[in-house]
């Protein structure tokens, strides 16, 4: 067997990561939230997009703390009033 390093499993946390962030985001009851998308960039996910106000911005933060960990999320997230 040969060993896997924790930068090997990095790849692969990420992908799982940002598809439990999809399905979590897909589900809020904010509209502006279901519309986020999240990128992998090297050894982050990048959480991206456009909400209506700095709390929809945090909200949608938290959630991918609480998914991924904060130490794997970068969030481009934009805030435009409507």
């Amino acid at each position: 067997m040969v060993p896997t390093s924790h930068s090997d499993l990095l790849p692969d946390r990420l992908s799982r990561g940002c598809t439990a962030l999809k399905l979590q985001l897909g589900n809020s009851p904010y509209w502006s939230i279901r519309r986020l998308e999240c990128q992998i960039d090297r050894d982050r996910i990048v959480v991206l997009g456009t909400v209506s106000s700095f709390y929809l911005k945090q909200i949608a933060q938290s959630v991918a703390a609480r998914v991924i960990g904060m130490e794997l999320v970068r969030s481009k997230i934009d805030v435009r009033p409507e």
